[in-house]
C-alpha cells in the first residue's frame, strides 16, 4: 500500500513540475455499491487539467449502473455531466446519457480481456451561445488486466492496458478538443478492504482548435481510486 501511494505521489509531482510544457492530469474517485452478483451502481467524481499552451479544467459527475447478464456479458447505462472552463474559449457544459454492452472474451486463466462498446448522446452548450448542440458518438474499448503478486494476504497488484476508439454516428458539434483514439498502460492494486487504486500513463490523438487538424499527440497521467460497498447477505 505504501509503495503504491508513493508511486501516485511521484507521478503527480512529475506531471506538475513539467507544467511549462503541454500536459494533462486526470483524477477520479468512484464509490460504488453492489446489491448482488447482478446489479452494481457507481458514482464517478472527477477532475482533469490541461496545462501549457491552452489551459483548461474539467469537472464531472458520472452516475452509472451495470447489470451482469452472465459471467461474460453485461449491460451498462449512465449519465455523465461535464463542465469545462477554458482560458481562451467559452466555458462549456455537456451532458452525456449513454448505453453500452460489455463482453469478457477470450477467457484466459491468467489474465482478463474485456470489450466494451457504447453509444452516447452528447448534449452540449457554450456559455455565450443560446443554441444547444447534439452529437451521437460511438466508443469501442478493449482492456486487459494481468495479476502480478500479493504483497500481503489483503493486497493484489496487477498490470493493465487498454485501447479506445471514438467515432461520430450523427450530428456535428463545434468542439475545441475532439479525440480520435486513446491508449494507456499502468499498474493497480485491489485490497480486501474494498479499496482499489489505479495509476495509468496515457496517450491520445486529438486537436486543439475547432477547425484544426487531428495532429496533436497528448501524454498524460491518470489516477483512479474506487471503493465498493457490498450488500450484506443474511446467513
Amino acid at each position: 500500500m505504501h509503495l503504491f501511494a508513493l508511486g501516485i505521489f511521484m507521478s503527480f509531482f512529475v506531471s506538475q513540475s513539467a507544467s511549462a510544457q503541454d500536459g494533462q492530469f486526470w483524477g477520479e474517485f468512484r464509490p460504488g455499491y453492489m446489491w448482488n452478483d447482478k446489479w452494481v451502481g457507481q458514482l464517478g467524481v472527477g477532475y482533469r487539467q490541461f496545462y501549457g499552451s491552452q489551459e483548461w479544467h474539467r469537472y464531472y459527475v458520472h452516475p452509472m449502473v451495470r447489470y451482469n447478464v452472465s459471467k461474460r456479458w453485461n449491460i451498462r447505462a449512465g449519465l455523465n455531466t461535464i463542465y469545462n472552463t477554458y482560458q481562451k474559449e467559452q466555458n462549456h457544459l455537456e451532458i452525456r446519457p449513454y448505453l453500452g454492452v460489455g463482453l469478457k472474451w477470450p477467457i484466459i486463466e491468467w489474465m482478463d480481456v474485456n470489450h466494451y462498446a457504447r453509444v452516447e448522446e452528447r448534449i452540449s452548450r457554450y456559455s455565450e451561445e443560446a443554441a444547444t448542440e447534439l452529437v451521437t458518438r460511438g466508443r469501442y474499448k478493449v482492456d486487459t488486466r494481468i495479476p502480478l503478486w500479493r504483497i500481503s494476504k489483503e493486497n493484489l497488484y496487477f498490470l493493465m492496458a487498454y485501447g479506445e476508439l471514438f467515432f461520430n454516428m450523427g450530428g456535428e458539434a463545434d468542439e475545441v478538443f475532439r479525440n480520435r483514439n486513446r491508449f494507456g498502460a499502468g499498474i493497480g492494486m485491489v485490497s480486501k478492504s474494498k479499496w482499489s487504486y489505479t495509476l495509468l500513463f496515457n496517450y491520445q490523438k486529438t486537436r486543439q482548435a475547432t477547425d484544426g487538424e487531428f495532429d496533436r499527440h497528448d501524454f498524460f497521467t491518470q489516477i483512479r481510486i474506487a471503493y465498493t460497498w457490498k450488500k450484506k447477505t443474511k446467513e
